[in-house]
């Protein structure tokens, strides 16, 4: 049995880490599968609670110093996040050069293969390639052009000379790379729950949104059209709210604050929406997303940066209909005849819209929702899964 090393860069829970579940358990049927954590945090424990065998790496350079040379167009650009690129553009280096030369040697003894959970960990392949027999990037991030393409270049390079296989989980994400000879479209698993109950909010009409306060997943468009909705309409929000609990007093808080008008002005406003409306049934994170799916009109997606979503694919697993923002990439699976589309900036539109829906009478709602598992249905009977991806081309 041939056996996969998988280095996941996440530290905590979303929709990567849930997807990487998912594929794992299908690479289990046919290898040996370990999973190197760079860093040690509570998506470790979410793999082991998943029976997943995993380790953390076992490097200061890792837990104090190392960071994510991160691209991408999900992300909103100012000049603290300038300054962090120029730094971890040197860890990406250092990495590069370095540090992974010794982890990587030493798991090369005992697995064949290595396999990157995330495009922003390009620096891996360098030694990756030298030993392990072949090696395969998972793309799960829309890889940002830039103003001169620089960072884009250098990441690209490193993936065509050293990546045998690259995974992308959209032809969004797949285009921005442009390596298509050697890439294959695999969309997100969806981790199927057969005990789920239904979370059931009486006198209301019920919509979800999984995102929390990111930014970039629309929390600020969602807390904005709060004052615009009906008052029979309540929003069930899922996520950490991070963002919304650092210390604004900090001297971290204040530095970066110096430099971003969202974090001094955008913000502020936005915590006291969340903290003072009544449209919102705060649920969390939580691991059982589908108990409150079942309990809702629909899915709210209403991204302000490009974005792959496995939400989407979750709720037309279960025939949900989806409200999505107008971003790039953002339609890419649901039929545009079951969509409410809305632009990304416009929270009185977006309202508007989720008012539309609320007033939708029951025939209409599972109507539109077949035709989003009817769609699901068709993607999946149509995709290869990631033991064909990989097997058929080195099998």
């Amino acid at each position: 049995m041939k056996s996969i090393l998988v280095i996941h860069h996440g530290a905590g829970i979303g929709g990567g880490l849930i997807a990487l579940v998912g594929m794992v358990r299908e690479l289990q049927q046919k290898y040996t599968v370990k999973v190197l954590c760079i860093f040690n945090s509570d998506a470790v424990q979410y793999l082991k609670d998943h029976d997943i065998d995993v380790v953390v790496a076992n490097n200061a350079f890792y837990s104090k110093f190392y960071d994510l040379f991160i691209h991408s167009e999900a992300s909103f650009v100012n000049f603290a996040n300038v300054i962090r690129t120029i730094k971890n553009i040197f860890l990406f280096a250092m990495n590069m050069v370095f540090f992974s030369r010794r982890e990587l040697r030493n798991w090369s003894k005992s697995y064949d293969y290595l396999y990157l959970n995330s495009l922003f960990i390009s620096d891996w392949l360098f030694w990756g390639k030298r030993y392990f027999s072949k090696t395969f990037i998972h793309v799960r991030e829309p890889l940002a052009k830039g103003v001169f393409g620089l960072r884009k270049l250098i990441i690209r390079s490193i993936i065509r000379r050293f990546a045998d296989k690259i995974i992308s989980i959209s032809n969004d994400n797949a285009q921005r790379v442009d390596l298509l000879d050697k890439t294959s479209i695999l969309y997100d698993p969806v981790l199927e729950r057969k005990d789920r109950s239904v979370f059931n909010p009486s006198n209301y009409r019920t919509f979800v949104y999984v995102g929390g306060s990111q930014r970039i997943k629309g929390f600020e468009v969602l807390m904005r059209c709060l004052e615009f909705l009906n008052d029979n309409v309540r929003i069930l929000f899922i996520g950490g709210t991070y963002e919304l609990d650092e210390n604004p007093k900090s001297i971290k808080y204040r530095l970066r604050s110096v430099f971003s008008k969202y974090l001094r002005k955008e913000l502020p406003q936005l915590q006291e929406i969340y903290r003072s409306t009544d449209k919102l049934i705060k649920i969390g994170t939580v691991d059982n997303v589908f108990n409150y799916y079942g309990s809702s009109l629909a899915l709210l997606a209403p991204f302000a940066k490009p974005h792959a979503c496995l939400p989407i694919l979750e709720a037309m697993s279960i025939g949900l209909p989806c409200i999505i923002s107008d971003v790039e990439g953002m339609d890419e699976f649901p039929v545009k005849s079951e969509i409410i589309t809305f632009t990304s900036t416009d929270p009185l539109e977006f309202a508007k819209v989720i008012n539309r829906f609320a007033g939708m009478d029951e025939a209409s709602l599972k109507a539109m929702g077949a035709l989003n598992l009817k769609r699901y249905n068709k993607i999946r009977s149509e995709q290869r899964n990631i033991l064909n991806v990989i097997g058929d081309d080195f099998q």
